[in-house]
């Protein structure tokens, strides 16, 4: 069984942002440190202790892979790691099969640079996607000022990926509407909903088949929109593998938008936290046993493979 893991994240240096103020930097022993503009910090937990220099480079992770007998992997970037462009076109060329797309990262919030940057991702790094999160570069996804931003990815032909975060409360987060707004207007673009939408998984009065996540899943009505189910034993991290509440969103999201248009991904490294990267696969693959087998090699790899193997080989 091909297994493609559609999201994870590495980083050969870390110099990202957090809800739009704070920087982030390593620590040590999976912990990251966050420094506001007013110089005062705070420490975060990213990883296992195990993590020694708080570093995720390609090269373990590719450990990781052949550990789990995962096979390809997407290069999935964030504003908490800063920009990693460079470093991931370089990965591109080193480990050609087993990276086999690779996002970008633009800076939203200053529209007119973010065009050139990308510009550069595209043209000269030859990566293939973007991918904004609105939480940690705070900014309205169908703001006026955004529309040239959107127009240009349209142009360039590559895919968006969207996170819209985990708390409904907060401010930035869970724009469905405004997200829907743009996959409506830019019928070409081929766009990624990450995470399910977060859909307010975490709240455990959301319960199978997950209202609030049924809302998201209608967007389902637009043919140029796929769903990740990225990192999901995150958000139930109360439980125990093998992730009855895990599997239970899986199985609402498979019955509401069929194998075809969603994918797996294990959001490692900060998903160690929680179980195993083998664990993380195998949540899919030796459980949830409502899939057919053909459904279950489709979420695992087949659906990723042929929404991002050619994209990825396109210059």
């Amino acid at each position: 069984m091909l297994v493609v893991d559609a999201h994870m994240h590495v980083w050969e240096h870390l110099d990202g942002i957090v809800f739009g103020t704070m920087r982030t930097s390593k620590s040590r022993y999976g912990k990251v440190t966050y420094t506001g503009a007013d110089a005062k910090s705070d420490i975060a937990r990213w990883m296992p202790p195990s993590f020694a220099d708080s570093a995720a480079p390609a090269e373990m992770f590719l450990g990781y892979m052949e550990w789990a007998g995962v096979d390809k992997a997407v290069l999935l970037q964030g504003p908490v790691y800063g920009s990693q462009n460079a470093y991931y076109a370089d990965l591109r060329q080193r480990y050609p099969d087993k990276f086999i797309f690779s996002y970008a990262f633009v800076d939203p919030r200053d529209p007119q640079r973010a065009i050139k940057d990308l510009e550069v991702a595209v043209k000269v790094y030859h990566l293939n996607g973007v991918k904004f999160e609105p939480p940690h570069t705070p900014f309205w996804l169908d703001d006026p000022a955004v529309i040239p931003l959107w127009d240009k990815i349209a142009e360039l032909g590559i895919v968006a990926a969207v996170d819209l975060g985990w708390h409904p409360e907060r401010t930035y987060h869970m724009q469905n509407d405004r997200f829907e707004k743009i996959v409506a207007r830019y019928p070409g673009t081929p766009f990624v909903l990450l995470h399910l939408g977060g859909s307010d998984l975490g709240n455990l009065e959301q319960q199978y088949p997950f209202p609030a996540l049924q809302r998201t899943l209608g967007l389902r009505k637009y043919p140029n929109l796929y769903f990740e189910i990225g990192g999901l034993v995150s958000v139930c991290e109360h439980d125990e593998y093998p992730y009855t509440r895990v599997q239970e969103i899986v199985r609402a999201a498979w019955e509401a938008v069929g194998a075809d248009r969603l994918f797996w991904g294990s959001d490692w490294p900060y998903a160690e936290q929680m179980c195993t990267y083998p664990q993380n696969v195998n949540v899919i693959r030796k459980f949830c046993d409502f899939l057919p087998e053909a459904d279950k090699q489709k979420i695992l790899g087949g659906t990723a493979m042929a929404f991002y193997g050619k994209r990825g080989q396109e210059k």
